[in-house]
């Protein structure tokens, strides 16, 4: 099986896919390319990495969330920003990424 690996799935209990993951590295990539409601789409994202770790055997160490600059901003506050910086509590850390 390749290292990186796209549309993985998050468990075979659940429909749901990651976008990206690199398992060599433990690095789970999500995109949203639309600036509507990113902050539905980030704390979904983070669930799936939260299960892919705890159903599905993964061993993600870093989720990296590809967005928008201006959704990227609207994130570096608030709850997103809290999710943000307490990430080793969930097992990975949590990055947010403008494009």
């Amino acid at each position: 099986m390749p290292d990186v690996v796209k549309e993985v799935q998050v468990a075979s209990c659940l429909t749901e896919r990651i976008d990206v993951v690199d398992r060599l590295e433990g690095v789970a990539y999500e995109l949203k390319v639309s600036g509507k409601n990113p902050h539905h789409e980030f704390y979904r994202d983070v669930f799936k990495v939260v299960a892919y770790n705890e159903l599905g055997g993964g061993n993600i160490q870093l989720f990296v969330f590809l967005t928008e600059a201006s959704a990227a901003k609207r994130l570096s506050a608030g709850l997103a920003a809290f999710v943000t910086s307490c990430g080793n509590r969930l097992g990975f850390e949590v990055s947010v990424v403008g494009l």
